[in-house]
């Protein structure tokens, strides 16, 4: 299972080196992926979702010598539109693994952007905002 999960954050990081876009937050499950992601200006956040699914999903089959589609349905997106529903949502994504018992505190879930940010390991997940780091 954390294969697969160390997989996924493999992709991610190779999609930040082909698009320009910001990872704010994000929780590997066992059965999703949630996200706070920002586009660039001049990026596609349909084109950069279909890549990482795209390509994690092309890997799975191959490593577990499966077919077809691995994700039944299209990702989901929401505009975050202010600071208030910012927090809420980084909130309830680093609450996630807690959530369903895969730790006891969401900053050593090492699937997670807050056991990145706490650990201060940049690559996939950006550095908190002065907000956040207050």
């Amino acid at each position: 299972q954390d294969m697969f999960k160390e997989m996924f954050l493999i992709v991610m990081m190779q999609a930040k080196k082909k698009y320009k876009f910001y990872i704010r937050n994000f929780c590997v499950l066992p059965n999703n992926v949630q996200f706070i992601i920002q586009p660039a200006e001049d990026e596609s956040l349909s084109s950069i979702m279909q890549w990482i699914l795209s390509v994690f999903a092309k890997r799975y089959n191959r490593t577990n010598e499966l077919k077809g589609h691995l994700f039944i349905d299209r990702f989901k997106s929401k505009i975050i539109s202010d600071l208030l529903q910012y927090l809420k949502i980084h909130d309830e994504i680093s609450s996630h693994p807690v959530n369903e018992k895969l730790c006891g505190s969401s900053d050593e879930y090492k699937f997670g952007g807050l056991y990145f940010i706490i650990n201060r390991i940049f690559d996939i997940v950006e550095p908190p905002q002065v907000v956040l780091s207050l």
